[in-house]
């Protein structure tokens, strides 16, 4: 649901989505500002235009466009934020490393070592510096929490790309434009993909083959490639695909 909360069918709740977000008293009850999984677990069993695959109960497993960044961002949110204790492990990492621009520093080496939720694999996700563990994030840190009534969130299965920018956003931190000079240059010296020989996956259909990605984005091929439709339903002139549901 939008927001993390039951306020579209006019219920309200559950009460920690609506009180425990950063921004309450500024910008009112939510604890989460995303528009909700559009294709989720709760999709008509009998819908066709659903990517699949189905659990043992005969319900579709929800798919989403998953972000692994050099930091951990996971929707949906539970509870003030927080992650479930006990399944992370911070390491003392330190390495002086200083590879920002007009520091007279040098390249930084960055890696995140990724393991989903696949069949019988244990999942984690580490990041690295300089060759060496930051922090480890366990399947468990991301488990159910009553308060905001969700359930065991995944690390990502799903098939991603890599992608290099350089952004700066309030939202994340203050952004102190007076001393910033500008124009800003990341500079990427390598990049490097390494798999276990066993697990090797290169597909859209991701690390499940079961999970057809592929012809879902093929048969919504124009909601992919044409950049000025933002909309998945309405009409055509706002900015909707005529081919989506």
């Amino acid at each position: 649901m939008p927001n993390q909360t039951y306020l579209a069918n006019g219920t309200g709740g559950p009460l920690a989505a609506e009180v425990t977000g950063a921004y309450v008293e500024s910008y009112g009850p939510a604890l989460s500002y995303q528009p909700g999984q559009k294709l989720s677990r709760c999709t008509c069993a009998s819908s066709t235009d659903h990517p699949g695959p189905k659990h043992e109960d005969g319900t579709w497993m929800g798919r989403g466009a998953s972000e692994l960044d050099l930091s951990l961002q996971t929707a949906p949110f539970n509870s003030g934020y927080n992650i479930t204790k006990g399944y992370t492990k911070v390491y003392d990492s330190k390495n002086g490393l200083n590879s920002y621009q007009h520091s007279g520093g040098d390249y930084g080496l960055y890696g995140v070592e990724w393991v989903p939720h696949y069949r019988n694999l244990d999942p984690y996700i580490t990041w690295m510096t300089e060759g060496q563990p930051s922090w480890t994030l366990e399947a468990g840190a991301l488990g159910p929490d009553k308060l905001t009534e969700i359930g065991q969130r995944l690390v990502p299965p799903e098939p991603m790309y890599i992608i290099f920018n350089l952004g700066m956003s309030r939202g994340f931190s203050p952004v102190d434009f007076d001393k910033l000079l500008f124009p800003g240059v990341m500079s990427v010296d390598y990049v490097r993909v390494y798999q276990d020989e066993d697990k090797e996956a290169l597909s859209c259909d991701g690390k499940y083959p079961e999970m057809p990605s592929v012809s879902y984005i093929t048969k919504h091929a124009e909601a992919y490639w044409n950049s000025n439709l933002t909309i998945w339903r309405g009409k055509r002139e706002n900015g909707v695909s005529c081919e989506c549901p």
